[in-house]
């Protein structure tokens, strides 16, 4: 679909994921501990991450001193500790990220540039579950405290709630510097999704 793939650290810290909780909001983030390193390698990196959000932010962060506009992607696992267990719980999440103007400016092009919203988001996502033949998909509006109520969504595929996608609660983007114009992202539990790609 166009988009670029980020490949960042799987560590991070609990300050860090705390970022994407706006001011007295209640977390969204699951309610268990973080696996934590033994020997971390250095002071940001000291714990498995339970989301990729955060990463997704920070590169947008990084990356918005060279670019305007902004199409990302992120595969890869958070990691949740099993009671009584040694390794801990490893889905595989999806991210996306997209943020600035809806197409690169040109000296052919009329009107004001317009930046993405929702929707563009949005029709991202319905091409990715048109891609992979995943039928039966539905939207719900999201409590999702790291994004803006209203321009966010829960995807459901059939009874079974799969992620949420939307725009960045503004609060939130503040605390990752990126104010210059709305982000809009997503996170999908991969395996429940590829889970409902029919075998033909």
């Amino acid at each position: 679909l166009g988009l670029r793939e980020n490949i960042s650290y799987r560590l991070t810290t609990r300050e860090r994921e705390a970022l994407l909780v706006p001011p007295g909001a209640v977390s969204y983030l699951p309610d268990v501990e973080y696996v934590e390193l033994a020997n971390p390698i250095a002071s940001d990196k000291v714990a498995m991450r339970h989301t990729l959000l955060a990463n997704l932010l920070t590169n947008a962060q990084n990356n918005a001193r060279y670019a305007e506009r902004q199409q990302t992607f992120e595969i890869g696992a958070v990691y949740f500790p099993r009671a009584d267990q040694l390794l801990p719980d490893e889905p595989r999440h999806l991210g996306l990220l997209l943020t600035g103007l809806r197409e690169p400016q040109g000296w052919l092009k009329d009107g004001a540039p317009q930046n993405v919203d929702f929707f563009d988001l949005k029709g991202v996502v319905e091409q990715l579950l048109d891609g992979l033949h995943v039928g039966g998909a539905s939207y719900q509006p999201a409590g999702h405290t790291s994004f803006h109520p209203g321009r966010s969504a829960t995807l459901i595929i059939g009874e079974t709630k799969v992620g949420v996608f939307g725009e960045i609660h503004p609060l939130v983007a503040e605390r990752f510097g990126l104010t210059a114009a709305p982000v809009l992202a997503a996170e999908f539990d991969l395996d429940t999704l590829l889970g409902f790609v029919p075998d033909v």
